[in-house]
């Protein structure tokens, strides 16, 4: 027997209690079937899905239609050096617009180059001339693809043309003429300028906040419906202390998301090969305070939203603008200072950028400190807000205990 009257005895119980609670807290994962889903099948699953889908980095082979109004010698050998481009694919030459504007419109294309009719008489001239792309905007890889292969053609076209202009030039000559100052892009830490190397470190961060929220709440959603009270804590004298709640809940969900995340910020982009050039153990120190705050995050939200449904409806919808506030796909200078102020109480927000930054770039934990720092502030207010509203559940379960004594 443990005495609960004595301070070690009071600490031996709520340890217990906690290890009690993170027990049950297993067995009711590993008997629903949904939140297995959410805590193994999601966070396994769907970076290796998105790994398959943009494992090649780049759009390749684009169908084009050319529309040659010109039908000349120059046109000709811009269509060519077209088609040499490795993202573009010319499938035809259509007469007019509308005929090219039907093979868009049954899939067979995906973009149009119109080339006028006084192309090449507009370059001897030394008049500027139009070439005209059209394209379809429901992909923007095949949109970025057609656009930077069609500007990089034009350029090496141009450069061609001024050579011609050059009689008697020698090659060095016509270097200098051409391109006086020669510039060169290269992306350090993305060679290849593709998707998955871009996109990836974002998915693989909130694919581990949307897995801890979508379980939580569903599992709350769970204990209500199993409590005659339909409140979140059952009538159990093992639940009676906040500390123990909190700590035998969040230990369970921080043992499966630490697992987790090993394998969705570790091994995967070693499987797709994708920039790896930080060090594990800055990762993982990274990634501790992130999980915390997405679990406290969960917990307390999991008091707010009621239902076992209502969580897959809300945070399902909320990914999208949770990806949009992270800065990868939109700058974060540029984000309004409203929505910087609403980004910056998820989790996912700071912690995608300074996983990006170790992970992508090689930055140290020291380099990434005000994100690192950041991410423990949220585990600690989601902490507070988590027992402020588990202690406030806790005595409405009193009360009920209270007023139906015949059911202890």
């Amino acid at each position: 027997m443990i005495n609960s009257n004595t301070l070690t005895g009071t600490i031996r119980r709520g340890f217990l209690d906690a290890a009690y609670i993170w027990k049950q807290e297993f067995h009711t994962i590993f008997k629903d079937l949904g939140v297995m889903i959410f805590l193994f099948i999601l966070p396994l699953g769907y970076p290796v899905m998105y790994g398959l889908i943009y494992n090649t980095q780049v759009v390749r082979d684009i169908p084009v239609v050319v529309i040659d109004d010109s039908r000349s010698t120059l046109s000709r050998e811009y269509c060519r050096m077209l088609n040499a481009a490795p993202q573009i694919n010319i499938i035809s030459y259509s007469a007019n617009m509308d005929e090219a504007k039907s093979l868009m419109a049954s899939g067979k294309a995906y973009g149009i180059v119109y080339i006028g009719r006084d192309f090449e008489k507009d370059i001897y001239r030394g008049n500027s001339s139009h070439i005209n792309l059209y394209t379809q905007m429901n992909s923007m890889l095949i949109y970025r693809g057609l656009l930077m292969a069609s500007t990089d053609v034009v350029g090496v076209f141009n450069d061609e043309v001024k050579k011609r202009g050059l009689a008697g030039a020698t090659v060095t000559q016509e270097s200098i003429s051409i391109q006086p100052v020669k510039s060169s892009y290269i992306s350090v830490y993305n060679p290849t300028g593709g998707f998955a190397s871009f996109i990836m470190p974002a998915v693989e961060v909130l694919v581990i906040q949307q897995s801890l929220l979508l379980a939580i709440g569903m599992i709350a959603g769970t204990h209500r419906e199993r409590n005659k009270s339909h409140l979140l804590i059952p009538h159990n004298h093992r639940y009676f202390g906040t500390f123990r709640i909190i700590f035998g809940k969040s230990l369970c969900y921080f043992t499966i998301a630490v697992l987790s995340s090993f394998w969705t910020m570790i091994a995967v982009p070693h499987i797709f090969s994708l920039p790896q050039l930080g060090d594990t153990t800055d990762i993982f120190l990274f990634v501790l305070p992130f999980i915390l705050a997405s679990i406290f995050m969960g917990m307390t939200l999991s008091v707010i939203i009621r239902g076992r449904e209502y969580p897959m409806l809300l945070y399902v919808f909320l990914s999208m603008p949770f990806i949009f506030m992270s800065g990868v796909s939109w700058p974060w200078s540029a984000v309004p200072k409203g929505w910087q102020v609403i980004a910056s109480m998820v989790p996912s927000t700071f912690a995608t950028q300074g996983f990006i930054q170790i992970n992508t770039t090689g930055a140290s934990l020291n380099q990434v400190s005000f994100y690192y720092l950041w991410e423990w502030g949220l585990c600690l207010f989601y902490f507070f807000t988590t027992f402020v509203v588990y202690r406030i559940m806790l005595r409405k379960e009193m009360r009920s205990i209270i007023k139906q004594p015949q059911q202890l």
